[in-house]
């Protein structure tokens, strides 16, 4: 199944790893054993399917706060040692 992604929840901290819930939409269905191809969401639903699933990531402080401005480089910096 594949997706819009529509929620990002908070990192959390788990054995010595940083982890992110992230939640979708359904925008299409391929089953590899059958061959059942559903289009969108409509189709999805129709199929009796959940249209919503979640995944979960591995991150790292520097992939959530270094992209966006310098000031989250420094927030950054103040919880790990990594230099760039």
């Amino acid at each position: 199944m594949k997706g819009e992604l529509i929620k990002e929840l908070a990192p959390q901290f788990f054995e010595g790893v940083l982890y992110v819930e992230q939640e979708y939409l359904a925008t299409n269905f391929d089953c590899f054993v059958c061959g059942l191809k559903l289009r969108d969401v409509e189709e999805i639903v129709a199929a009796e399917l959940e249209p919503h699933f979640t995944t979960t990531v591995e991150t790292d402080l520097h992939e959530l706060h270094q992209p966006d401005s310098t000031s989250n480089t420094i927030i950054c910096r103040q919880f790990c040692t990594r230099s760039d």
